[in-house]
């Protein structure tokens, strides 16, 4: 009963991709290089300001122990 239903899956899902034809698949494409740099500098502008934050923190404490 498993092979039929793998069998008839299979056969749905080739169906499918016929009837969207080449052209459809062929336009998904990753990730632009401006995707990436934007991502890049927005995660190490955040990474700064995280640092700078316990930065400011940790030599606020510092400043009460003296």
């Amino acid at each position: 009963m498993n092979h039929l239903i793998a069998t008839l899956h299979t056969l749905g899902m080739r169906l499918q991709d016929r009837h969207r034809g080449a052209t459809e698949r062929d336009n998904e494409a990753g990730m632009t290089t401006v995707e990436v740099v934007v991502i890049t500098l927005a995660l190490v502008l955040l990474a700064g300001v995280v640092f700078a934050f316990f930065n400011t923190y940790v030599q606020g404490k510092l400043n009460q122990l003296t």
